[in-house]
């Protein structure tokens, strides 16, 4: 969000579409999955955007966004774009 002096809300923006790139590892629910970063750190991150709708499995790869907790869209498995 853009914030104005007063510290009112004046604009919405998108979801950043860059991070660091983590994996599933386990669906918690329909919104938090298990992912497994950088030097195998395991944490818990909300889903948003595009991904929101159930499209996130086991393995698929995301760029999440630590400072929200948040990824908001899924990196194409290589047997997926052989799919396309």
């Amino acid at each position: 969000v853009m914030l104005n002096e007063a510290l009112t809300v004046v604009e919405a923006g998108g979801y950043g579409q860059v991070g660091e790139l983590v994996t599933v590892k386990e669906l918690i629910g329909r919104e938090r999955p298990l992912v497994v970063g950088r030097g195998d750190a395991e944490r818990v991150v909300r889903l948003a955007g595009q991904v929101l709708g159930g499209s996130v499995r086991v393995g698929d790869a995301l760029p999440g966004e630590a400072r929200s907790g948040s990824v908001c869209e899924r990196v194409p498995r290589a047997e997926d774009e052989d799919r396309v």
